[in-house]
């Protein structure tokens, strides 16, 4: 993740949900171990291949709830908002 507020952090995807905020329910989130504060949400979260040194967008930072942090994942916010990521 590479956050406005925390700059890059790395971890590690531990879990798959809906997440309730309140009100609102957000469908297939991803529960991540990186560090985040407030600030970064609607950070890009990439991952890193390792063989060609590439980076990945697989989604955007929502926040942290219950101690976790939480992204959307890409085909959720491609779904929802009907766009597209950029790549260079």
């Amino acid at each position: 993740m590479s956050g406005t507020t925390s700059g890059v952090k790395s971890g590690n995807v531990v879990g798959f949900q809906n997440l309730t905020d309140g009100q609102m329910t957000y469908i297939n989130m991803v529960k991540a171990n990186y560090i985040s504060q407030p600030g970064d949400s609607g950070a890009p979260v990439y991952r890193v291949i390792p063989t060609t040194n590439e980076y990945r967008l697989v989604g955007v930072h929502k926040g942290t709830f219950y101690s976790s942090r939480w992204f959307s994942p890409n085909s959720g916010v491609i779904s929802d908002l009907g766009v597209t990521p950029l790549t260079a």
